[in-house]
């Protein structure tokens, strides 16, 4: 390569041989039976990536390993699998392309893009078939893609009841069948079922702005590091008590978590509603077993969790412990998950420690204190 690449987008987008890169979306594929589709199958960002540099295809081949596999370039990659997904990939890269339709089906979306030069309307598939797969557990996997590419070029535009009858015609006539919810969005938009109220019924609901809802990938993607690591430091101040229910303004971990997430496009108050919704079963889970964190910033780490349980007059209490360590501060936050059986809850970061062993020394005296009590149960 005559100058280094840099696996950032508007350097790609500044150098993009546009005229070379048409060639290659539209370009006919010799392997039918291999891709499946005339105009073949593979992720239309690596056409992106060959038609940005000067270099051959032994430099096209080390980058696209790059972009795969360095870990660097994640979040990157994620960034441009959303992209990609949303169907505004090409819209960034040239006004040359216009988005006309987009339809989401949870693993996958298809949509319109028209072409100012070439006075037509591609028709793109993307498919990110892991998407609903719980054993993939982070976001990198779940937004990996399979596939996105020209499926069809139209010369003449299709509404949006058009565009979706096509869709699925065409899933038919390639023996996809249509299973419960085949053809409905992750924020819950049963496409099929207005469909089959007639085209009216269709455009008029479809034309409506449908307000996104947001999900847990969404705390991902805005998430800003500093300012959640200023908001934990606050929480650290706080005196704990047990139980630790006297507060006039309870500290909150998940609600700094959200405030850390919150932009011009999100509000807190939507980001929360949304989130409990979509989300609310994985957010529970996360924070029981101390993958919260972890989950939504690799700067974090669970060092050791613990939990323990008391008898009392109303039931059990459950005191949760998690040691998470920090890379960007260089060192270890101490998380209390409280839960009792009326319902009572409260998650806070409750020390912040340079050593892990002060940190698991710190955990044991907390131990001392809540013994006192009776019928102690240790679930370590």
């Amino acid at each position: 390569m005559k100058k280094k690449f840099k696996f950032n987008f508007n350097s790609i987008k500044k150098n993009l041989n546009l005229k070379n890169f048409l060639k290659d979306i539209y370009k006919l594929a010799k392997d039918y039976k291999f891709s499946g589709d005339k105009y073949g199958g593979g992720d239309m960002f690596f056409k992106v990536i060959r038609n940005s540099f000067d270099g051959d295809d032994d430099d096209y081949g080390i980058l696209l390993d790059d972009y795969d596999e360095d870990e660097k370039n994640k979040e990157f990659k994620l960034k441009i699998n959303k992209y990609q997904y949303d169907g505004i990939l090409l819209p960034k890269l040239s006004d040359n392309f216009k988005l006309e339709h987009h339809f989401e089906f949870g693993v996958e979306s298809h949509y319109l893009i028209s072409s100012k030069i070439q006075k037509n309307y591609l028709y793109i598939y993307c498919d990110r078939g892991g998407f609903w797969n719980e054993r993939l557990t982070t976001i990198y996997e779940k937004h990996h893609l399979v596939d996105n590419y020209v499926k069809e070029v139209f010369k003449k535009k299709l509404d949006s009841y058009e565009f979706f009858e096509y869709i699925i015609k065409r899933d038919k006539k390639e023996g996809i069948p249509n299973h419960y919810n085949s053809y409905t969005s992750t924020s819950g938009i049963d496409y099929y079922d207005l469909y089959k109220k007639g085209k009216s019924n269709f455009l008029e609901e479809t034309a409506k702005k449908i307000y996104k809802t947001f999900i847990f990938d969404d705390l991902v993607q805005n998430f800003d590091l500093k300012k959640f690591i200023k908001l934990l430091d606050i929480e650290c101040k706080y005196k704990t008590t047990y139980p630790p229910f006297d507060y006039k303004k309870p500290p909150d971990l998940y609600g700094d978590l959200i405030t850390s997430c919150v932009n011009k496009n999100m509000s807190f108050k939507k980001l929360m509603k949304d989130i409990h919704k979509s989300s609310g079963d994985l957010i529970h889970s996360a924070i029981e077993s101390g993958t919260l964190l972890p989950r939504i910033n690799n700067n974090f780490k669970l060092e050791k969790d613990f939990l323990e349980s008391f008898e009392t007059q109303t039931g059990k209490d459950f005191y949760g412990f998690q040691i998470i360590s920090s890379k960007i501060n260089n060192c270890l936050y101490i998380l209390l998950d409280y839960g009792d059986s009326l319902g009572n809850q409260i998650f806070y970061c409750i020390k912040k420690l340079k050593r892990k062993d002060l940190a698991i020394k710190f955990v044991k005296q907390e131990y001392k204190k809540l013994k006192k009590n009776t019928d102690y149960e240790d679930y370590e």
